[in-house]
């Protein structure tokens, strides 16, 4: 008889697959912000084990040894959440500032500084900027629109938003944007957990001056390796001109 997998379950509102690796579990806690005892309780819960399927975790006082480490890093090399952080403040004038994609870039927050919880990266887009259609794997994303206005899609969906507006883009949903008129669009991405600005950081370049960059083709050797690192993938060309209206447009309120 064949047997049929058990569907996915839900433990302190996660969803889970019946079987995870010990390291999937950890991480995935970790990135949830979940404590030891409770990661603890999930591996157990889960199976979750990195061995032959047959094989139980290891108890409690042993598993959670290890915890921190693996919360380090994730597979590829990048930070994970960490368990704290310390308070800091940085000026507006001391921002890292990168040139990306024709875009000018502000490194506001970075994971390294965050605890990896919270990335945010403030861009400066010209007229006639426009994403490709793709997909981030390893984080949430969103924006707040300073200044301008953008109209993109989020899977089926268009949307449309002007200043003071706030848009939620959930990871493995692929979506894109584009500068909407003829005006420069400023905005704050928000990357939960933190990763994005490092993207940023690898797949553009440090600016030699605090404004827009000139014109000029990307580095895709580059882009394309730091898009791989980064979980995510290029999926084509944005193409709005096919959708119809956005359900509403958000703008800000007194």
């Amino acid at each position: 008889m064949t047997m049929q997998p058990r569907p996915p379950r839900l433990l302190h509102g996660i969803q889970f697959e019946d079987r995870l690796s010990r390291r999937a579990v950890i991480l995935r806690g970790a990135a949830l912000g979940l404590g030891a005892p409770l990661i603890v309780g999930l591996l157990a819960a889960c199976g979750g084990d990195d061995a032959e399927p047959t094989q139980r975790p290891a108890a409690a006082t042993s598993t959670v040894m290890p915890l921190d480490a693996a919360a380090q890093t994730t597979q590829e090399g990048i930070p994970a959440m960490a368990s704290s952080s310390e308070h800091y403040a940085l000026a507006g004038d001391d921002s890292e500032a990168i040139w990306f994609l024709g875009t000018l870039a502000f490194i506001r927050a970075a994971g390294e500084r965050t605890g990896e919880g919270i990335g945010m990266v403030e861009f400066i887009h010209p007229a006639g900027f426009a994403t490709p259609f793709h997909v981030h794997h390893d984080e949430d994303e969103a924006f707040y629109v300073i200044e301008g206005a953008m109209r993109g899609i989020c899977g089926d969906q268009p949307w449309q938003a002007t200043t003071g507006a706030f848009v939620w883009l959930p990871r493995d949903i692929p979506h894109g944007y584009t500068v909407d008129g003829e005006e420069t669009l400023r905005t704050l991405a928000i990357s939960l957990p933190a990763g994005f600005e490092r993207f940023v950081r690898e797949a553009g370049e440090p600016a030699a001056e605090r404004v827009l960059p000139p014109p000029g083709a990307p580095n895709l050797e580059k882009l394309n390796a730091a898009v791989t690192k980064y979980g995510q993938e290029t999926l084509g060309p944005l193409d709005l001109n096919s959708l119809g209206p956005p359900a509403a447009s958000p703008t800000a309120t007194p």
